[in-house]
């Protein structure tokens, strides 16, 4: 089986990373929820965000596949390592923590 690792981008700037082994049917969910009231992730903090700033449309949602792996564990780890890499910022001396860190969607 093939996993991508994929992220959503609002405004050219990433506001989701996840990870997928069908890219096809998790756009159409990201999709589906982002734009019907009755689904269940309708009011997620992304959906909201998007609805509220953007003029997107259910077909402006893209997933943009950055990296590919047959190896579930692989694809878990490159997901938390992109999210993760937003968090922190290194000015040369010391490790800064930028934000709260997220919770994760699914456990290890």
């Amino acid at each position: 089986m093939i996993y991508n690792v994929y992220t959503i981008k609002v405004f050219n700037v990433i506001r989701y990373v996840g990870y997928t082994s069908d890219l096809d049917n998790r756009t159409k969910q990201h999709q589906r929820d982002c734009f019907n009231p009755g689904s269940p992730n309708y009011n997620k903090e992304l959906y909201k965000f998007i609805r509220e700033t953007t003029s997107f449309k259910s077909s402006d949602i893209n997933l943009v596949s950055v990296y590919t792996t047959k190896n579930k564990a692989d694809a878990k780890r490159y997901e938390m390592y992109l999210i993760l890499q937003d968090y922190f910022r290194f000015d040369g001396r010391v490790i800064e923590l930028k934000e709260s860190i997220p919770k994760l969607t699914d456990g290890w």
